[in-house]
């Protein structure tokens, strides 16, 4: 990877995923100019998701992080424009009006990110696209899953959901990446934290995320992450002011880039990512569904993001 291998120099890190039918050197090809920047800053952390796929002419050695429970919605988001096959488009779209979907090998993606996170981690922010940005999205909840006791005294309901009670998913996960995927200092404090430097941290973690996507939500976090999610879409449409009481958002620094002529993921499905961030900046590029590596203003908004919440924090 584009990590500094000596180890008596330390920079602050950036874990970065790739999209699905790609792999670390397709990031780093596709993300050259913006990598090339970030490096002389940043340790750039780029693992491989651990599902290969069929390789093909123009795909040598594809993975993916997960895919669909059916068949009939596996897409071929290898970050090109999106032109190439109509019937992919619209199977994509007709995917993302779905709320859930099963997310196949999911443990096994889990299960390679947490190793990965041990080894290398703990890092300061991420840098994801496409499939690569809805993992990233997960891997922020998990990692705050601590948190997950929701409640706002405006709602009729209240979800009362305790580290020790969570099921499946995030009762396994969520002690591993609260750990080792961000640095201690970024840590929100519990509800119950009323000390001083709990009430004063603003530090947050900074999230770059290009085409992802919320929906369809993993059936394999249902309960929990659904919960989530529908308490940040509430609170935001119904405006509600945050309870003091209670972190009804992650509270990490997020930039979100989409591209008008997207035909993988509209931009509407990429801001509903929104509601999830306390912190959110988006950039619209009149591009597709790529890494938008060539356009200067990009490049250096991405830099300046990394630079601003994590070198000036």
């Amino acid at each position: 990877n584009l990590s500094n291998e000596k180890k008596e120099i330390s920079k602050p890190k950036i874990l970065c995923l790739h999209a699905y039918k790609q792999n670390p050197k397709v990031l780093k090809r596709r993300s050259h100019k913006i990598f090339q920047r970030l490096s002389k800053e940043f340790d750039l952390y780029i693992p491989c998701a651990p599902v290969q796929l069929t390789k093909a002419v123009n795909d040598p050695d594809p993975h993916c992080w997960y895919q669909y429970g059916n068949a009939n919605y596996q897409t071929t988001d290898d970050g090109n424009d999106g032109n190439n096959n109509n019937n992919n488009n619209n199977n994509m779209k007709d995917l993302l009006e779905q709320q859930y979907a099963h997310y196949l090998y999911f443990d096994q993606c889990l299960t390679s990110l947490a190793k990965y996170c041990i080894e290398n981690g703990p890092f300061d922010g991420i840098f994801a696209f496409s499939q690569g940005a809805t993992i990233a999205t997960l891997l922020c909840y998990l990692s705050c899953s601590y948190l997950v006791d929701l409640k706002d005294d405006t709602m009729d309901t209240v979800f009362s959901v305790p580290m020790s009670a969570l099921n499946g998913m995030v009762h396994k996960y969520g002690n591993v990446f609260g750990t080792y995927l961000f640095r201690e200092k970024y840590k929100q404090p519990a509800k119950n934290d009323t000390s001083a430097s709990a009430s004063t941290n603003t530090l947050a973690p900074a999230i770059v995320l290009i085409s992802g996507h919320l929906y369809p939500l993993p059936m394999e976090m249902k309960g929990n992450y659904d919960i989530f999610v529908q308490n940040c879409k509430r609170m935001s449409t119904q405006n509600l002011k945050h309870n003091t009481n209670v972190h009804p958002r992650m509270h990490f620094k997020s930039l979100h880039i989409f591209g008008e002529s997207d035909d993988w993921v509209h931009m509407d499905k990429s801001k509903e990512l929104f509601h999830l961030f306390q912190h959110t900046n988006y950039i619209i590029h009149k591009g597709g569904h790529i890494v938008p590596d060539h356009l200067p203003n990009v490049v250096n908004a991405i830099h300046e993001f990394f630079v601003k919440n994590i070198l000036s924090s």
